[in-house]
């Protein structure tokens, strides 16, 4: 069966600012294709009661859809969604995929975000909901070969429905170095030719340690007197400028920008050493980070911290390319930027983020776990 022959239908959970802003352009990628778009409202209030709401909507439109087309399986990303694909299972002996993602339970206890004592029974549930999609799941996918490790050590009979599927890039997409950017840049915000700078692309605040950060802006500014740091955040700034107003950081020397992600190859262009950023937590064994990607493709090695998924696999691969600290640890932090090579490797570390977080990688293990369910499938009554 070729490609052509395949239709996905995609049920999606849609804010409604987000919807209206972009609904143009996504309904024009899926005109004159085999994907078909039925988007639903996300409601996030009240909390608990709204994602009952949403499991119900997906559940009935799910069991519409499959009665109307008959499909061969059903693909669910996260937890969440994955109750209704258990569902779909048991009422309609439909094939299942669990993409399992990362450990999003395990996160949102650890963020601080189900702290209070009456999500427990929550929890419970969802923990619960999680084994019974391990068991029952016919393909799983998650994101890392730590948690590849760890579940078979907790479910054997996973070993042969289990794929390990870094997140992906489009790399063509995303862009690449762009030396115009870089002097354009440099030159707007008064940076030196020479100058070293530092940036840190992403969130900050819960998972995203804010303190460790401006640590780890100290440290570079102080080993790199006339360098600067660049923060590409969608983060309220108020969040960050309040951390910087309580320390001694050279304020002057920080640049905080929301940028759209069509211009983000291009500030990071304008750098020599990109950073990634999570709390100390457990669930760090699921992530697979988009931003070390990102950060590759346009030429800059990464400092990050350690016992983050399979990033010390890549370490061993492409040690050029990434260096470690512990937590907020002052004497590591100071080492590893000591350590880490701030020489021109884009070439090699483009070719790196192409070979593991290439899209095509993405799909041709898609294609794979797919492909298994297709050849095994037998309609539902």
């Amino acid at each position: 069966m070729s490609a052509k022959d395949i239709e996905i239908h995609i049920i999606s959970y849609e804010k409604i600012p987000h919807y209206n802003e972009n609904k143009k352009c996504l309904h024009s990628v899926f005109e004159n294709s085999n994907l078909f778009w039925h988007p639903l409202t996300y409601t996030k209030y009240p909390l608990v009661i709204s994602t009952l709401f949403d499991l119900a909507k997906g559940f009935f439109l799910s069991y519409y859809l499959i009665r109307k087309h008959r499909y061969s399986f059903l693909h669910c990303r996260s937890q969440i969604p994955a109750i209704v694909g258990l569902l779909m299972k048991k009422l309609m002996k439909i094939q299942f995929i669990f993409d399992m993602r990362g450990w999003w339970i395990e996160e949102k206890m650890e963020s601080g975000h189900w702290k209070n004592s009456l999500f427990l029974p929550i929890v419970k549930f969802l923990k619960w909901t999680e084994k019974l999609s391990l068991n029952n799941c016919d393909q799983m996918i998650v994101l890392t070969h730590a948690s590849e490790k760890i579940l078979l050590n907790m479910y054997p009979d996973l070993k042969n429905r289990l794929t390990v599927i870094p997140t992906c890039v489009s790399i063509n997409s995303f862009g690449e170095f762009d030396s115009l950017a870089r002097n354009q840049i440099r030159f707007r915000l008064g940076i030196l030719e020479d100058a070293k700078v530092l940036i840190y692309s992403g969130s900050l605040g819960g998972n995203y340690s804010v303190k460790t950060g401006i640590d780890i802006f100290t440290f570079f500014l102080k080993l790199f007197p006339g360098g600067h740091v660049i923060i590409l955040s969608k983060t309220e700034p108020q969040i960050i400028t309040e951390k910087l107003n309580s320390s001694i950081v050279r304020q002057d020397r920080i640049h905080i920008f929301e940028v759209n992600y069509s211009q983000v190859n291009k500030y990071l262009s304008a750098g020599d050493l990109g950073l990634i950023l999570y709390s100390d937590s457990w669930s760090n064994i699921g992530r697979s980070p988009t931003k070390l990607a990102e950060y590759w493709l346009c030429g800059l090695p990464v400092l990050a911290p350690k016992n983050i998924g399979d990033l010390e696999m890549l370490k061993s691969r492409y040690p050029f390319g990434l260096e470690f600290f512990h937590g907020n640890n002052s004497g590591s932090i100071n080492d590893s930027m000591t350590r880490l090579s701030l020489q021109n490797h884009r070439q090699e570390l483009r070719k790196a983020a192409t070979k593991y977080f290439g899209m095509k990688k993405g799909v041709d293990l898609y294609r794979m776990v797919y492909g298994r369910l297709l050849n095994d499938f037998k309609y539902p009554l």
